[in-house]
């Protein structure tokens, strides 16, 4: 329904004032959010508990992928897998989430105990629709669709290309149109509800980015009403070129060009401009990740955080207890402010003109001069 309401107002408002509504949205949502949780901890915090467990969680099923993307840093991964048996070690936690991301820094489906994984979740917990997952397609299949189907809330396919030639160099050890068959053959056992649940995400750099419009036609050929326009972040100075700050002009005219493809296809888009003032700084301070969020940053149980680049002292929720983590005083004090470095330059909530929205900030600090020389410098 809320892709439904956006798809029409992108078809009828100017771009400025779409993009205004999309603040105010996320402005109302997460205040209503916010309220609540605050309400809630005042309610039953010492008393009931496990109301204020953490409403969506990260459970990353492995470390280990099988391809090799040009924008993935993968030098300092160990591989591993998440197990059935720590999975177990969280039971409660599971049985209060409203949703699970089955997401990490890998392919979730190289996870040899993966459909267990999800029977015993979906056993436990019997929210309809509780599974999110991103994948690169490589190992969907029919039989995943079945298993999935009536639980997905949404899944994301990364393909970040719109011709074989670009998807080979960027992703390697795959092609595009078999992950365009295999995606075919798990769309087929899912019902309707469920298909309009599948996106396909583009994550944009100097190198690709004019292939953004054919993306969309991509995204409307397979019958997907649903796309995501992601961007780049650099990590080392090898990749600094990458970044979209190089190309803000002509990345800016071929990311119009798609969203008239999307509005024509009735594709809800969701997407990052420059020089669009309603990149929302601001919202920051009304994030709701303390009291909602549990990403668990690494399959053998590590958190440092309420979100993926926390910055805690490390806990091991397959190993410790679960409430005296969740509710330490590192906690209780960013529920009363986002003081932490990575608050203050998330990416989620900073402006998409900037350098930290483009560039990892401990690699930005150590480089930040070198960085505005190199996108200073005609590509």
């Amino acid at each position: 329904m809320v892709f439904d309401t956006a798809v029409v107002f992108r078809k009828y408002l100017p771009d400025g004032l779409y993009r205004f509504l999309e603040v105010i949205y996320i402005y109302l949502s997460n205040t209503y959010t916010l309220l609540k949780c605050k309400l809630l901890t005042h309610k039953y915090l010492n008393k009931d508990n496990k109301k204020l467990y953490p409403k969506f969680l990260i459970l990353p099923p492995t470390s280990r992928c099988n391809l090799s993307c040009a924008i993935c840093d993968r030098r300092n991964v160990k591989p591993l897998d998440l197990s059935l048996e720590n999975l177990q070690k969280i039971e409660e936690v599971i049985k209060h989430a409203e949703n699970i991301n089955f997401t990490g820094f890998g392919e979730s489906l190289l996870n040899k105990e993966f459909s267990e994984i999800l029977k015993y979740v979906f056993r436990v917990n019997k929210t309809k629709r509780i599974m999110t997952m991103v994948t690169n397609g490589t190992r969907l299949t029919r039989e995943f669709g079945e298993l999935v189907n009536d639980r997905l809330n949404a899944i994301d396919i990364s393909i970040n290309a719109a011709t074989e030639e670009t998807y080979l160099r960027d992703m390697k050890h795959s092609k595009l149109h078999i992950v365009l068959d295999n995606l075919r053959n798990f769309m087929s056992a899912l019902d309707e509800e469920s298909r309009s649940r599948v996106g396909l995400i583009f994550v944009a750099h100097s190198k690709n980015y004019k292939e953004m419009p054919d993306f969309i036609d991509l995204v409307h050929s397979m019958g997907i009403k649903k796309a995501r326009i992601s961007y780049f972040i650099a990590h080392d100075m090898e990749h600094v070129p990458l970044s979209l700050l190089c190309v803000k002009k002509e990345y800016n005219h071929f990311l119009d060009l798609a969203i008239k493809r999307a509005i024509k296809h009735n594709i809800f888009l969701y997407d990052s401009k420059f020089n669009s003032w309603a990149n929302h700084n601001f919202l920051r301070f009304i994030c709701t990740a303390p009291y909602t969020q549990l990403p668990i940053q690494t399959p053998d149980g590590n958190v440092n955080g309420p979100c993926c680049v926390g910055e805690f002292t490390p806990v091991n929720v397959f190993e410790n207890d679960f409430e005296s983590f969740w509710f330490r005083d590192e906690y209780k004090k960013l529920r009363k402010e986002r003081y932490l470095p990575c608050c203050l330059n998330c990416r989620a909530y900073v402006s998409f003109d900037t350098l930290e929205a483009h560039f990892e900030h401990i690699f930005l600090n150590a480089h930040r001069d070198q960085i505005i020389d190199i996108i200073n410098t005609p590509q």
